[in-house]
């Protein structure tokens, strides 16, 4: 049985790195908000907004409107708040 310990551990310490893995390439969540809001305003200029202005445009985003009318509020609130 201690021959194949060090076998064991290994196989162990391969599925322990395999569940963290994934945790470590997700992107964070400044990442996945401008993902979003490239999607619906694709040209913006995020790094000209405000903590508070990305988290309107996420507000609207998330909320329950048809994809166009979220496009739409999108990006006017990006030329408003980049101009």
């Amino acid at each position: 049985m201690t021959r194949n310990a060090p076998l064991s551990l290994a196989i162990v310490a391969t599925a322990a790195l395999a569940q963290c893995a994934p945790v470590a390439t997700q992107p964070t969540g400044l990442d996945r908000q401008e993902r979003a809001i490239l999607e619906y305003a694709p040209d913006a200029d995020l790094s000209r907004l405000e903590t508070t202005e990305r988290l309107m445009l996420m507000t609207i985003i998330k909320s329950g409107d048809s994809y166009f009318d979220k496009r739409s509020k999108v990006r006017s609130l990006v030329r408003l708040y980049t101009d």
